[in-house]
């Protein structure tokens, strides 16, 4: 990973593989350890919590030794408590407010697809080392902004992107961001969108419009395109290790 650190503006990415799913791949890491969520809530998929399967904290809890769950929604984080899914209601953003916490370290901090939703991602990541054990992990996963989908959807004059994103990563400012946060950054993995997921809310293909159709003709084409190549996969994972305080 050293390859994505200096001066230059133009980088040769360290040979890496790509995982077929990230959630299954986060799990994995998660087995018997003591973990802390990062945006264990999920808001910006509503009702995942009460869909089988589909909320990943859940998957976490029934894996991980502990699991503890960071989040700003206030609400939401004290009635999952009551459920017996113990979090803080905090500003990950915020390095003094998760610091005032006292909540411990952790083997593992996962902040799955949160990063490019704050206005802060530097405070994040600190927020973040406060919480990892001295020879724990934190493992970051975004959307990819070398996908093949992206420049695929730009030919034809089209963004396809979460309402809620503030920015799109790429391994080299993925890695530098982290670095800029005081981590040290320890390996980098691609994940690829298996294509079943692609329309898996729909109730059936009796409900595709013709657009549902191109847009998922479309990702199929890139999906298969993309699958020998890793930094051509929809998302990054990179693995850090906290670093020096």
């Amino acid at each position: 990973i050293d390859q994505l650190v200096g001066e230059d503006w133009y980088y040769r990415l360290p040979r890496t593989r790509s995982v077929a799913e990230r959630r299954a791949a986060m799990i994995e890491m998660a087995r018997g350890r003591r973990v802390a969520h990062l945006g264990h809530v999920d808001q910006g998929c509503p009702g995942k919590q009460d869909s089988d399967d589909a909320w990943l904290h859940e998957r976490l809890c029934e894996v991980a030794a502990e699991v503890v769950g960071f989040d700003v929604a206030g609400d939401a984080v004290e009635a999952l408590s009551l459920r017996g899914y113990p979090g803080y209601t905090v500003d990950c953003t915020d390095p003094d407010a998760v610091r005032a916490l006292n909540a411990g370290t952790y083997d593992l901090v996962l902040l799955g697809e949160i990063i490019e939703h704050v206005d802060n991602p530097v405070g994040l990541l600190r927020a973040a080392k406060i919480l990892c054990a001295e020879q724990g992990r934190i493992v970051i996963t975004t959307p990819n902004a070398l996908s093949l989908g992206v420049s695929v959807a730009a030919a034809r004059r089209r963004e396809c992107v979460h309402p809620d994103h503030l920015m799109m990563f790429s391994p080299r400012t993925l890695v530098a961001t982290a670095l800029r946060a005081g981590l040290e950054p320890d390996r980098i993995l691609t994940y690829r969108k298996e294509t079943a997921d692609v329309y898996k809310d729909k109730p059936g293909i009796s409900s595709y419009t013709l657009r549902d159709w191109a847009v998922a003709a479309s990702s199929v084409t890139a999906d298969l395109i993309a699958r020998p190549f890793a930094y051509l996969q929809p998302g990054l994972i990179l693995v850090c290790k906290s670093g020096p305080n």
